[in-house]
């Protein structure tokens, strides 16, 4: 890591930031100051280790899906660097307001990485589109059915 890298504490409460100093302990390991970017605290610090952080790099890109039923449309791309910069989509936000809903889940495949909305214990579920990198934090997408009652 380097001065200026976008990261994201791994753990714990969320604080997305910017790598603004580093240094070595006595006993020569290395720690990080990172300035908080998450609005609602912007501009407080925290000194981490490398283990405790997650490298954000370049922004992550969600291309949104659509059914085949619609036409007529472009799926639009939408440029995230965290997890709450992604929940402020207004479209996302909409998935997310829906009564039952219970998270966000990655489906997995060698194609590509869908995000899925999951309500009701995840016995419902929709596509919400396709990422271009990983979301570490997120749980891998498995189908939940619902039991049958006799």
């Amino acid at each position: 890591m380097k001065i200026g890298d976008k990261v994201e504490k791994r753990f714990g409460y969320r604080f997305p930031g910017v790598v603004v100093s580093s240094f070595q302990t006595l006993s020569g390991k290395a720690r990080y100051v990172v300035e908080c970017t998450a609005p609602e605290v912007e501009g407080a610090m925290e000194i981490l280790s490398e283990e405790q952080l997650t490298y954000i790099g370049h922004p992550n890109i969600l291309t949104q899906h659509r059914p085949a039923y619609f036409s007529g449309y472009e799926d639009e791309k939408f440029e995230f660097e965290t997890l709450y910069e992604l929940n402020q989509l207004e479209w996302v936000k909409g998935f997310a307001a829906h009564d039952g809903f219970c998270g966000w889940q990655i489906a997995r495949d060698e194609e590509r990485l869908a995000l899925m909305a999951t309500y009701e214990q995840g016995t419902r579920w929709f596509v919400v589109g396709y990422l271009e990198k990983d979301i570490q934090h997120l749980p891998d997408w498995v189908p939940v059915y619902k039991k049958e009652t006799a």
